[in-house]
């Protein structure tokens, strides 16, 4: 019989790349910067926000079942450069124009620029501005993962990393590195 003990110990001694626990250093690390979006299936992408939305949960809060249903959205568009323009200083500057796509192009598919919402939601959403798109996300989303947005007045990279990091944080609390003691040696 396989238990919780002889996972995480057999997790804390092995070294393959997808069957050991990351260090707390690299799991920041991946959470923060890595491409998810494009890396993880969309399956674990989904149980992942799942399992975020029910750790935001509290007293005060509903416990609702989470539909099977449920998409995952990029806040910030895949395709943003119609209604989200880039902050630039100098929009003829072609380094820095090239610089800051290429940094939302990878920051838009990490954790922090994802979130879950209906499959009916999900295309009313599309490539909407933000002005467009936040009222309705607050006016369809029950969701705890989604609360964060009713106070939330731009989205851009920084909200993205500010938000990536408060679900990084509550994350740890879900999966934190196990305590080694003499069990685990």
């Amino acid at each position: 019989r396989i238990t919780e003990q002889k996972v995480v110990d057999f997790l804390l001694k092995s070294d393959a790349d997808t069957a050991r626990f990351p260090s707390d250093q690299e799991f920041t690390t991946a959470w923060l910067t890595r491409t998810s979006y494009q890396n993880l299936a969309q399956y674990k992408i989904r149980a992942i926000l799942g399992a975020l939305d029910i750790a935001f949960e509290t007293s005060k809060s509903e416990s609702l079942a989470l539909p099977d249903t449920l998409t995952i959205e990029h806040v910030l568009p895949v395709t943003w450069q119609t209604n989200w323009p880039l902050g630039l200083d100098d929009p003829d500057n072609i380094e820095e124009k090239l610089s800051s796509t290429e940094s939302r192009n990878k920051i838009l598919h990490s954790f922090g620029n994802l979130t879950l919402i209906t499959g009916s939601l999900n295309p009313a959403l599309s490539n909407g501005s933000w002005k467009d798109k936040k009222p309705e996300l607050i006016k369809f989303s029950k969701l705890n993962l989604n609360r964060y947005f009713h106070d939330c007045d731009h989205w851009d990279e920084d909200a993205i990393i500010e938000r990536g990091k408060g679900l990084l944080a509550k994350a740890q609390t879900i999966w934190a590195y196990p305590v080694v003691g003499k069990d685990n040696e």
